[in-house]
This record gives C-alpha cells, sequence and structure tokens, in this order.
C-alpha cells in the first residue's frame, strides 16, 4: 500500500490477463528445461565406463562424469582422449606430463627417476620416453591389461577431449 500527497492509504492492484499468466507459465517452463538440458549436454557428460583398464579405481560399467571444460590437467588426473594413433577414445589417468622423463628397466617404472610403486606386482617391459611440452602420457590403474601410451604413444592436449570430474562404481 501506499500513501498519495494528500496522506491517503492507495492500493495499486495489477491484473494479469490469461495471456499473460501463460506467458509466464511457458517461459518458466522453458527456463527449467533448457537450463538442464544445456547443462547436462554441453558443460557435463557422462557415460559407462567400458573395460578393467583402470580397475580396481574404476571398474567396469562405472557411471564417468566428464566435461570439456576445465582449467587445467595435472599428474593424477583422469582424461578421456581420441589419440591419433588409436581407432576410438580411452579414459586413463595421467602418469607423466610435458617434460617428464618416464621409462620401465628391469621390469620397474621410473618417472623423473624416481620408481613408481602404484603398481608394484606388475612387471614392465622395457621402454624409455621424454614426454614432449603439452603432451600427457596416459596409463589405466590395471597396468597389466592398459592399452595406453605404451603402445600409443603420448597425447597432445587437442587429443585430450573431456577431463573426468567424478566416476560412480556400480
Amino acid at each position: 500500500m501506499r500513501k498519495n500527497e494528500s496522506n491517503q492509504t492507495t492500493e495499486h492492484i495489477v491484473k494479469l490477463t490469461f495471456e499473460d499468466y501463460l506467458m509466464r507459465i511457458t517461459l518458466l517452463i522453458v527456463i527449467c528445461i533448457f537450463i538442464p538440458v544445456y547443462v547436462f549436454n554441453y558443460i557435463f557428460k557422462f557415460c559407462v565406463g567400458v573395460g578393467n583398464s583402470n580397475y580396481p579405481t574404476i571398474k567396469d560399467h562405472a557411471t564417468v562424469w566428464l566435461t570439456e571444460y576445465y582449467i587445467s590437467i595435472e599428474r593424477g588426473d583422469f582424461v578421456a582422449a581420441e589419440p591419433k594413433n588409436y581407432d576410438g577414445a580411452v579414459i586413463k589417468r595421467v602418469v607423466a606430463i610435458g617434460g617428464d622423463h618416464i621409462y620401465a628397466k628391469d621390469g620397474k617404472l621410473f618417472i623423473n627417476d624416481i620408481e613408481d610403486d602404484f603398481a608394484p606386482d606388475v612387471y614392465y617391459s622395457d621402454f624409455d620416453v621424454t614426454v614432449p611440452e603439452n603432451s600427457y602420457f596416459l596409463m589405466g590403474d590395471n597396468r597389466a591389461v592398459s592399452l595406453d601410451s605404451r603402445d600409443f604413444g603420448c597425447v597432445t592436449e587437442d587429443e585430450i577431449t573431456e577431463k573426468v570430474i567424478k566416476y560412480e562404481n556400480k
């Protein structure tokens, strides 16, 4: 309620027409549908992980949430990539970044001359790679069976399509 110049109280009532109500409800429905669809199709994506290459961290048929919008990729992150030397997409852990020296000698894995004890029971075939700048060396957590950078080589930033932000094992 408002007071006018003569100090009398007046009421200001706005009457909405049926078309006004219909327009507001339509707008509300569009917003309630558009925002979740946009968020879950363009900002976040999810897929079902198939295979045991990341077992026991990400199990077979786990739900994996991904995003194309990330600030950085660091050692230990899981990423989705489409390596140019491989026909298909993979989800793997980043174990080495540009400038790192990763190699296997006498069955053991070393990153920058420090022994990696992530999978101590795995015997590694000898290899020696210095990761190029703006590239990553990817490996699955189940290193004994994983098809990874030991097979298809380092992946560049352009080959990484998304970063894993969450996973739910079933």
